[in-house]
């Protein structure tokens, strides 16, 4: 049975589909409320995640979007995760990634699931991902959903 503070995560990656792709998107609720420590790793994420987005436009190495994500963990204290995203297709995992030593230069049209991701010690995490599309100018959200601290009812 959930109790008050505990966080629920949600992944609908590959389950949320498009035309067969397959989207990114995913949220982590908490029950109620959501304690102190939790608040500041899932707006890290969430800050992440965004700093990912900002970077994102034509010309720019993937490399470049996941070191955007990483120094906002770095900043904060806490360790980067494996990847800040990959590519959408009809395969699960496509190439390229958003991750360190991936040198594909982004183009306009190519899509990608962006995520804010991390783990504290097996305690807590904090999880949002969402899924965009690179356009000329920068990127469009595909999905649509609050990016914020999100509550459940408890």
């Amino acid at each position: 049975m959930l109790e008050k503070f505990d966080p629920v995560y949600f992944c609908f990656c590959n389950m949320a589909q498009f035309k067969q792709y397959k989207l990114g998107f995913d949220r982590m609720f908490h029950v109620g409320d959501v304690k102190d420590e939790d608040r500041k790793v899932q707006l890290a994420a969430i800050e992440a995640q965004q700093a990912a987005i900002a970077a994102i436009r034509p010309g720019v190495l993937a490399e470049d979007v996941a070191a955007a994500a990483n120094e906002v963990y770095q900043t904060r204290g806490y360790e980067t995760g494996c990847r800040t995203g990959r590519s959408i297709g009809v395969a699960y995992l496509e190439a390229p990634e958003l991750t360190a030593g991936d040198k594909t230069v982004l183009q306009p049209g190519m899509t990608f699931a962006v995520d804010g991701g991390i783990s504290v010690d097996g305690k807590t995490a904090g999880r949002i991902g969402d899924s965009i599309v690179v356009t000329e100018t920068g990127a469009e959200y595909i999905t649509q959903y609050p990016r914020e601290i999100l509550l459940g009812k408890g």
